[in-house]
């Protein structure tokens, strides 16, 4: 059995690895699972993912080929990079924050460490030849 960890993990390898509509991708998703996969299942949920046009598709055929099983796996693929991408798009908010900051205190150093040359008289020597 596999924690929240895990699953993450898992799902975060399968988005890093694969394009979303290689078969290759869903292998390790049925890895643990309990049922008998058929290639047609398989082409159903590529299928799923390979659309353009649509947002989804939903998945039927005859009753006890698992078509619950593949939209499930389905929707947690899709979490799972939906929840990776947001993660990234916290890491870019954070990391422009970080430069931007460092942009600014390396604004203020150089400012601080410019030379200014400035003439001032310190004393005046006056003379007379006699």
């Amino acid at each position: 059995m596999s924690t929240d960890y895990h699953a993450q993990y898992w799902a975060h390898e399968l988005t890093r690895r694969r394009a979303s509509d290689e078969s290759d991708k869903f292998s390790s998703t049925f890895y643990n699972a309990t049922v008998d996969l058929n290639p047609h299942q398989i082409d159903a949920a590529l299928f799923a993912f390979r659309n353009p046009l649509s947002r989804g598709a939903i998945l039927a055929d005859e009753v006890g080929l698992g078509k619950t099983i593949e939209a499930g796996r389905v929707i947690s693929q899709l979490w799972a990079e939906r929840e990776r991408n947001e993660k990234r798009r916290a890491l870019f908010e954070q990391q422009d924050a970080v430069d931007k900051q460092k942009d600014t205190l390396i604004t203020r150093v150089e400012a601080q460490l410019a030379q200014k040359v400035e003439m001032k008289r310190l004393f005046e020597i006056k003379w007379r030849v006699v």
